[in-house]
Order: C-alpha cells, then sequence, then structure tokens
C-alpha cells in the first residue's frame, strides 16, 4: 500500500466526521503553508478531496531566519505556481512585534499567523460574496503534533480541556491531518515524489523544507519531540496511537462536560445592564469539576481580551465564593463578590461607571411637601398627603394596613411632624449616603444600616443609585419601594397620618 492509499481514506474521514468543509461547495479556504512537509501534504491532500472549494495558499516569512526563510517562501511560491494555486506571502518582522507586546518570539508568532490568515480569509469570502463564517483556514497540525502538545501541557499544567490537546475545529480553522503522523504524510510525499517524472525527479528540488530551529531542544516543543517522546516510545512503540486514542477519549469527555457547563451556566447567568455579570450562587453546589467550569467560562466572558484566568483564581471562587462577604480580584482589575446570594463578576469600567453614578446622584435633593408632587429625573413622582379621621375612620391602623402597598406607605402624622419641627426641616427626597441608618418596620427600634437592607433584600449593586431615600435630616422616613422606618408607624392611637406614595412613569 503506498502512502496515498493510506493516508487519503484518513483524511476523508477526518474532515467528514467534524464536518471541516461543505460537499460541492466553492468554500474560500487558506491554506497555511510554511513549506513543511506537513503543511506540504496538506497542501497537496486538501484539494484532491475538496476539489470544489477554492483554495489559496498562504505564507507568512516571519523575518527571523535571514536567507534560510527567503528560501521557504521561493520554495512554496514555486510550489504553489507549479501546482496551479492562488498564493499569498505576508512579510512580519515577529522580534520587533513580540519586543513590543513584550509576548515570547514563538507565542507572538501564532498569533500574527492566524491575524494574517483570519484578514486574508475574511477578503477571500468578501470578494467572493459570502459570509466570513463560511470560509475556512486549514492548518496542518498532525497526530504528533496532539501529543507533543499532550505532554507540554502535561508537564507545564492543565486542565481537561488543555490536556485534551489540539481540537479538530476551533470555529473557522480545521485541522484535516490530526488522525496522521508526520512519518506518514512524508512517506506520503515520497511516494507522490516517486510518481512524477523521471526529469522532475531528477531537477533536485527537494521534497519539502526543513528549519532548523525545529531541532534545537533548548525550545520546549523541540525537547519534547526530540527527547522526551522517543524515549517514550521505547517503552510502547505504538505512542502516538495509544496516546491519540486517549486524548480522542479524554476530548470527547470534556466536550460533554463543556456542554453541560454551557447550559447551566445559560439558566444562571444575568449580565447586568452596565455590563457586569452575576451568576447564581447556586452553581457553586454543582459537582465540582462542573462548577469549575462554570465559573472558568464566565471569567473568560468579563475578562479584557489580554488577560488569562488561571486555575488558582478559579478554584479560590469555587471553594469560597458561597461566603457571605467574599470578595477577590481577577486579572485585569475585575473584582468577583458575593453579593445577595450572586457571585457578581465586575470589571473596572463597571465600577467606575457605578461609582460615579452613586457620586452623581448622591448630592440631589428634592423636596417633598403635602399637595405637591415631587418629579424624578427619571420620570418616577412621589407624593406626600395629610389624611385624617374624615379619610380613614376609627381604626387608623387597620386602615394604614389595607391600603399599605410596597409603593404607598402611611405614617403617623404627629410623629413626623414633631421630627420635623425638631431637626428644623422639612422632608425631602434624596438618594442613598453613606452611613445612612433606620429602624425597619417590625424591629422595635434596632437600627440597621441602609445598605444592609439592600442586601437582605437582594436588590442589585447597580439598582442601588436609584434607590432613593425619604427623610428628614438624618432621619430616614423610607427608603422608597423597599422599607419603612418603624418609628413612624402609624398605631391605633394615631389621630393623624401621612400617605406617601411612589408612581411610575406612564408606558407608551
Amino acid at each position: 500500500m503506498n502512502g496515498a492509499d493510506k493516508i487519503l481514506p484518513i483524511v476523508v474521514k477526518t474532515s467528514a466526521m467534524h464536518e471541516m468543509l461543505p460537499e460541492e461547495s466553492a468554500t474560500p479556504v487558506v491554506l497555511m503553508v510554511s513549506g513543511g512537509s506537513d503543511s506540504l501534504a496538506l497542501a497537496h491532500i486538501l484539494p484532491s478531496i475538496h476539489p470544489h472549494a477554492r483554495y489559496t495558499i498562504l505564507h507568512v516569512n516571519h523575518g527571523l531566519r535571514g536567507q534560510e526563510a527567503d528560501a521557504d517562501e521561493r520554495f512554496v511560491e514555486n510550489f504553489a505556481r507549479v501546482n496551479n494555486l492562488a498564493y499569498e506571502v505576508v512579510h512580519l518582522d515577529i522580534a520587533a512585534i513580540a519586543a513590543h507586546t513584550g509576548e515570547n518570539i514563538e507565542q507572538c508568532g501564532r498569533e500574527e499567523r492566524y491575524k494574517a490568515a483570519g484578514e486574508l480569509l475574511d477578503r477571500l469570502c468578501e470578494q467572493s460574496g459570502i459570509s466570513s463564517d463560511s470560509g475556512r483556514i486549514a492548518v496542518a497540525h498532525t497526530l504528533d503534533d496532539r501529543v507533543e502538545t499532550f505532554f507540554m501541557r502535561a508537564i507545564v499544567g492543565g486542565g481537561a480541556t488543555g490536556l485534551s490537546s489540539i481540537p479538530y475545529v476551533n470555529g473557522r480553522i480545521i485541522r484535516p491531518l490530526l488522525d496522521c503522523s508526520r512519518d506518514e504524510l512524508r512517506q506520503y510525499l515520497v511516494d507522490l515524489h516517486q510518481s512524477t517524472s523521471q526529469a522532475e525527479r531528477e531537477s533536485g528540488e527537494h521534497l519539502w523544507c526543513e528549519d532548523a530551529s525545529n531541532y534545537d531542544t533548548q525550545g520546549f516543543r523541540a525537547f519534547v519531540r526530540h527527547e522526551l517522546i522517543p524515549l517514550a516510545t521505547t517503552r510502547n512503540p505504538r505512542l502516538l496511537e495509544t496516546v491519540g486514542r486517549n486524548l480522542g477519549i479524554l476530548a470527547e469527555e470534556d466536550a460533554y462536560l463543556e456542554s453541560l457547563a454551557k447550559q447551566i451556566g445559560a439558566e444562571t447567568l444575568t449580565w447586568d445592564p452596565d455590563g457586569a455579570i452575576r451568576l447564581d450562587i447556586a452553581v457553586l453546589e454543582q459537582p465540582k469539576p462542573l462548577a469549575r467550569r462554570i465559573v472558568r467560562n464566565v471569567c473568560n466572558l468579563i475578562l479584557p481580551k489580554s488577560e488569562r484566568i488561571t486555575f488558582a483564581h478559579v478554584n479560590l471562587i469555587t471553594d469560597h465564593g458561597q461566603r457571605v462577604g467574599f470578595v477577590t480580584t481577577l486579572p485585569g482589575n475585575v473584582t468577583v463578590k458575593n453579593e445577595c446570594d450572586t457571585l457578581t463578576f465586575l470589571p473596572e469600567t463597571v465600577k467606575k461607571t457605578r461609582a460615579l453614578d452613586i457620586a452623581q446622584k448622591v448630592d440631589q435633593e428634592w423636596e417633598l411637601a403635602p399637595g405637591r408632587k415631587c418629579l424624578l429625573p427619571d420620570g418616577r413622582v412621589i407624593t406626600l398627603k395629610k389624611l385624617d379621621k374624615v379619610d380613614y375612620g376609627d381604626d387608623a391602623l387597620a386602615y394604614a394596613r389595607e391600603q399599605a402597598k410596597s409603593r404607598c406607605i402611611y405614617v403617623d402624622g404627629e410623629k413626623l411632624e414633631a421630627t420635623l419641627k425638631a431637626e428644623n426641616g422639612c422632608l425631602v427626597v434624596t438618594g442613598i449616603r453613606t452611613g445612612d441608618i433606620l429602624c425597619p418596620l417590625g424591629m422595635r427600634g434596632k437600627h440597621k444600616l441602609v445598605s444592609d437592607v439592600l442586601i437582605d433584600r437582594k436588590i442589585p449593586a447597580y439598582e442601588r443609585p436609584d434607590i432613593k431615600i425619604v427623610r428628614t435630616g438624618q432621619t430616614i422616613i423610607w427608603i422608597v419601594g423597599v422599607q419603612q422606618d418603624d418609628r413612624f408607624k402609624v398605631t391605633p392611637q394615631s389621630n393623624t397620618m401621612f400617605r406617601i406614595e411612589l408612581t411610575e412613569p406612564t408606558k407608551g
């Protein structure tokens, strides 16, 4: 059996199983070709099994290897011409970019390659008049790469998602060669070369390019590839096949857990209007593997793109997030805190916006007088009306209890007027002020911070700047719509009382 007879069915099966390319569709496909054996094999194989797609070779010259890199560029350009494939090259100064961003050169090169491929694919899709999501970027990662990545992540640490290694499909990126070994692909190229004419074979052209840096075992991947895996293979000659099979199982189990985590997360996650995320604290009662995934997913949603979450951060939240008063800070200055039986995730921009909103509203004040409407900026109206026995009959308490609602309270008239006289003030409506306290109705004179009342009522932080207080001086009468002060309650002995009512703006 020659290389093609062995390799092509594997790639056809991989491509179909993971729905990499639609059949009989002129989908734009960017082939990322470095000139190495794997990428050359990809550029031969994919057009042969999916001939309807529109292929463009992309070669990225990183500017790191001088004449050797320029020779690779010429080789790939010649390959594209001989095989009648569209070709583009991108020149980058990766050393300068990495120095500017502070990234290591390998990571920077990877990001810039994918960025260039994405930009090219967007342009090709636009030229073809199709959605950019329909295009594909084909990358030549192999089974060897997958096993190498597993060992690298096992050495430095990683969860199930990381250990399951390289995915077959990631957005627009496809990896049709992930079930093929590097040796099998090279044999395929050798057999393909042998099938060409004698003149072509004797032309002196090499079959693929070799990057000398791939053999420098000072590099992490080269160390794993040329030292660790050969040593492990002495104990199991079929190491690639064994580890690859186990990675497939791990990836399937990881995908199942991730689907559960996303489902539960969608049911328990709420976006606040200002961009904060609230997560039901009950999530932390899920089995630990699920809870960690849900928390990690929320962290990845809220963190700045330049920041990365670690296992230590996630574990801290899942282990201690249920504790009242829990608070921690994630990379990018994102605050996570237990608030009203929810985990609230607050980015820096949201914290600044909320602080500014509170600062702007805390000093606002509106007078509240009988017979006059107190109109708030958001369209809500608070009114004050004095009542006497003609209005409520012989039992003031019974009337107050019957008529009171969350947005309408009744207070003892004599107590309110006495307080106003003692404080030489008038009744006003304000926002919440630092240190505000009241005696909640039913607590028999015990004081409580307004902030604690709001926490007890599970009122989220983003709503609190809009909470209003009816007060006279430092004495609070009513946290509007939330809690009345016990000192002004109506009793059977009340001779007069006031009704204070909140009216919402009319919709439409």
